[in-house]
């Protein structure tokens, strides 16, 4: 009070903050820019989804729908296996308007799709609360099955994600925040990765006869040994089941990867490029990199509010309405 008093005297303002502002991490600029780029891909991936199964999906078209929607259709159906299957535009059960089936860019799922991952455990080395995040993505993802599951009972679109990308990092950030617990040391991660991977190696193996995954039929258990079987094989990827999947030990797999890269290489938590290196031509990137949640959770409603638009005014109408 003397000190401030003092100061009074002498015509020198004083305030007291009320609280002291939480000090923001420094953003790492490839990091961003890499995870915008990875959600970029994905969203244009699942565009070519819901522009060629969602519209059947989701809208009963009239009889006289435009040609062109059809071909439309044909072409981001053939789009999509050819980039997210093993064996490309092979796995199509029809071939539309004459492409070519052997076309195969899975390359590029297993890129953005990895990428997202791997930059994810990179932000894992950073971050203090890997638990909340991991909690909170789990609760998110339980909510996208319960909502798919209940249009698909209501709306009959037969749509089901079990374990897709946000289950499996889910899965994936809950084991690194728990080991991350009692053993921080990268050495001691690479160590937890080396069975990680020897286990996933065999899996894939015997998953891919003939580079076609085998896919689950989740109602066919028998009995507890066969339910137990039916999960520990999604689990660690002997097969698959539902629209969107992906093997959780796989995904655990390389978070852990990143996390080994961000508590090397970027232990200090800065960036590698030098520090005059520009980056305003990148701010759009780096808002999708900064926001990849959101733009991930919002951007298949975006898509189908846009083909409503569309279609309900040329006679299409909702399924199930």
């Amino acid at each position: 009070h003397k000190k401030e008093s003092t100061m009074k005297r002498k015509g020198m303002s004083f305030a007291l903050p009320l609280r002291f502002p939480k000090k923001k991490g420094k953003r790492i600029f490839e990091v961003d820019f890499l995870r915008g780029v990875a959600i970029f891909l994905m969203v244009i991936i699942h565009a070519c989804y819901s522009l060629g199964y969602g519209i059947d999906g989701f809208f009963v078209l009239p009889k006289d729908c435009p040609e062109w929607i059809k071909q439309s259709q044909g072409f981001f159906k053939f789009i999509f296996f050819a980039i997210t299957r093993p064996d490309g535009a092979k796995s199509m059960v029809f071939s539309p308007y004459g492409y070519n089936l052997n076309t195969n860019l899975f390359c590029l799922e297993a890129f953005f799709a990895g990428a997202f991952m791997f930059l994810s455990g990179i932000s894992c080395s950073f971050s203090q609360s890997n638990a909340k995040r991991a909690i909170g993505l789990a609760y998110v993802s339980a909510l996208m099955t319960i909502l798919f599951e209940t249009l698909s009972a209501f709306m009959g679109i037969n749509f089901h994600i079990w374990l897709g990308i946000l289950h499996s990092l889910a899965f994936a950030l809950i084991v690194y925040s728990i080991f991350d617990h009692f053993f921080q040391e990268w050495w001691q991660h690479l160590l937890f990765v080396l069975p990680l991977t020897a286990i996933n190696f065999f899996t894939m193996l015997k998953a891919y006869p003939n580079n076609k995954m085998l896919i689950l039929n989740p109602y066919a258990a028998k009995n507890a040994f066969d339910w137990f079987s039916n999960v520990s094989g999604l689990l660690v990827g002997r097969f698959r089941y539902g629209d969107d999947y992906f093997p959780p030990f796989l995904i655990t797999l390389v978070v852990f990867l990143g996390g080994i890269v961000g508590k090397t290489l970027y232990k200090n938590k800065k960036s590698l490029l030098p520090e005059d290196f520009p980056t305003a031509w990148a701010k759009p990137i780096i808002f999708i990199g900064k926001h990849t949640l959101i733009i991930y959770l919002s951007h298949q409603v975006i898509i189908y509010i846009i083909l409503a638009l569309v279609l309900l005014p040329m006679g299409a109408r909702i399924r199930g309405f």
